[in-house]
This record gives C-alpha cells, structure tokens and sequence, in this order.
C-alpha cells in the first residue's frame, strides 16, 4: 500500500502544537574535532513534517528493543574521557561504565549496537600516530574487546545487524587534490580481528553506512570528482547500485528495514543542501521537497518517511525559532518517543555563532544530555 505524505508525515501528538516552560541553558561553544557543547535557550517541542511519498516500511521495534530506554554518552575531559549510562528519564543518575586516555584534545567518541548491548569506541592514544584503536565493551559486564589501532579517528562504526561486527574505514594521506585512497574495514566484534572488505582509489570520502538486514552486504557512500555514489560490498565484490548526485553528499543514513538511504545533497554549483533519499531497489532518488538549507537525517522507527534538520528541515522548533536556530537531528529512541538532537540557537548578535547544546526531547520535557560540557552521544543500551 502507498501512503501519500500527508497521511504517513510525523507528527509527536496530531493535530496539537505544545509549549513548555524550561529553564534557559546557556554554555560557551568548542571548536575543532571535539563534540558539539552543552547550552541553548529555553525552547519548544519538535514537530516534523513532510513532503515524500514512499512505501511504508514493514519495520517495528522489537520486544528487546522496548527496554531500550537508556542512553550511553562521553564526558570529554583533560586527560581522560569517561563514559557513562543513564536512563532516558530527566533528573535520572548517570554510572560511570569506563575512562579513557585523552589525546591531542580529540575525545573518544563511538556508537551502541542494534540490540544496545555492546558499544564500540573509537579512541586515539599517543603513541598510535594518526590512527585510531577499535574498542568493543560488551554491557552489563564490561567484558573488553580491542581491534586494534587501524581506523580513521573519524571513522564511521556501523554494526551488522546481529551485533557481530562493526565496519569502519582507514585512509591514506590526501594527494594535492584532496583525494585519498581508503580501506573499508570488518572489525570482528568478539574477536577483535580486522579484515579488509574492499579499496576505494582516488576518492574523496568513503564511507560505510549501513548493513542489509541479513548482514551480507554492506552499503558504502562514495564522493568522488564525478559526483556521490552508492556502493555493495559482499561475497562477490564491490559494485555500484546508482549515483547519489552530481556533487557531494553527506549525512547518509539507512533505513531501518534497509530499503532506502536518507542523505543531504549539495549539488554541484548550489550552495544549498537539500534532503534527498535513493531507493535501493529501483536505484531512484526522490527529493524530500522541503526547503532549503536542510542538514543532518535519522529515520523515526516506524516511520515511512526520514526526518531531516536544519533550518528549512523537517523537524522544527515549535513555536517557530529565531532566524538561524534549528535543530540536527542525531537518533531516535527504538520505541520512536524520544529524539536525541543537536539545537543550534542563533545569538543576539548576528555575528556570534550559534551556541550548540545536545538535548532528549519528547512530547512531556526536553533535558540536556549532560552537564557536562562537551558530552557526546554513543547510543541508546538496553535497560538493567
């Protein structure tokens, strides 16, 4: 059955627009590498809409995916980054689950499994030059798995489905047109082992971005000077499935029953970035058709439709933001009720940038990740 946008377009509570009273935050930015800060003024609930008619997804959370209601996160420091778990709730206490060594102010940083039992961290030590270590950290029991330091710092950490193995990419030193060679990489997530699953030459970014629901074949996003493309590397071979643009893309993300990809489209000779979404079976792409200026995408579970941020998105600040505040969007909750996002809030000057706070938003309250300045999100785990 097709489902026309308006019928299939999110909507926390339908037909009702809520606003609640918080307490402003305020906080300076970071610059660099480092995570976004903590700190933005007091603001309104998230309303998404949408334009795209698609197939609905056949795509619900799982009975194991319902006691996922806490999440894991960093709290960057000087010398070391410690990681905690907390649950969802407001006001909820954090556990400190495991520290690590701070390197050259670049912070660890990682995501959870699909069945939020295990987190894979990517940290960079001084004495591994330019390349990351792989960390596997099974939970509750903090059994720890290392793959070695053989990663990109800024390596995606994409998991099978089944939780086994996490890919990743390792990229040689750009030439002076910024191209680089890259290695797509299979981290072995209860051995540590790595293999190699294909090479990528001449290309400016390659990255891996999502596995089939049966894990054997896992999508990479190429950006090249021809434009963005979308690859599957399995058993038989590295091959193209179809052209994302004609320029860079960014942003790129599955679906969650592995049919489409949402990405962010930056077509060449337009400086705007527009949603845009490619369907793997016919090789399609369909245009989110809202405006523009739209950054960051994440697919609600259940839903037919990705959400896209920024400023012409279609997730918004409700009511209706100053001009160059809105929202990025970084994941889901499993059960679809709480969304884990960026909020850049314009200053009152125009020449300031915007200040940057990671919050938990729902339909009752919005709370920051954490207080601590800095802090990052990794995932959302399984309850004890």
């Amino acid at each position: 059955m097709r489902m026309c946008a308006r019928e299939v377009a999110t909507v926390i509570v339908p037909g009702t627009r809520h606003r609640f009273d918080v307490p402003s935050l305020t906080a300076p930015a970071v610059a660099g590498l480092a995570a976004l800060v903590v700190g933005v003024a007091a603001w309104g609930f998230v309303s998404t809409r949408s334009n795209l008619s698609v197939q609905a997804p056949y795509y619900t959370p799982s009975a194991n995916m319902s006691r996922m209601t806490s999440i894991a996160y960093v709290a960057p420091g000087e010398r070391q980054d410690v990681i905690y778990i907390r649950s969802r709730e407001q006001g909820a206490a954090a556990q400190e689950l495991i520290s690590f060594p701070t390197a050259f102010n670049l912070h660890a940083r990682g995501t959870a499994s699909p069945a939020g039992d295990s987190l894979g961290i990517v940290t960079l030590s001084g004495n591994s030059g330019a390349r990351a270590s792989l960390t596997f950290i099974t939970l509750p029991g903090k059994e720890i798995i290392v793959a070695g330091s053989q990663f990109d710092f800024l390596t995606e950490v994409v998991w099978a489905p089944d939780g086994g193995f996490v890919a990743g990419q390792l990229s040689s030193l750009p030439d002076s047109a910024g191209r680089v060679h890259v290695a797509i990489l299979q981290a072995n997530a209860a051995t540590g082992s790595v293999a190699t699953l294909a090479r990528f030459e001449d290309v400016l970014i390659a990255s891996p971005i999502g596995y089939s629901l049966d894990g054997t074949r896992l999508f990479v996003a190429t950006v090249d000077q021809s434009g963005s493309w979308l690859w599957t590397v399995g058993l038989s071979g590295q091959h193209k499935l179809g052209r994302l643009s004609t320029g860079r893309t960014r942003d790129w993300r599955l679906s969650p029953d592995g049919a489409r990809v949402a990405y962010i489209d930056s077509p060449v000779g337009d400086r705007s970035y527009s949603g845009r979404v490619f369907v793997l079976a016919t090789g399609s792409v369909r245009a989110a058709q809202q405006g523009p200026e739209q950054i960051g995408s994440t697919w609600r579970p259940g839903s037919a439709v990705p959400d896209f941020g920024g400023p012409g998105g279609s997730l918004q600040l409700d009511p209706t933001a100053s001009t160059g505040s809105y929202v990025v969007p970084i994941e889901w909750s499993p059960d679809g009720l709480v969304l884990v996002a960026h909020v850049l809030t314009a200053g009152n000057d125009p020449s300031d940038p915007p200040t940057v706070s990671t919050q938990l938003v729902s339909t009752s309250h919005r709370s920051l990740l954490s207080e601590a300045p800095g802090a990052s999100f990794l995932g959302w785990v399984a309850s004890e």
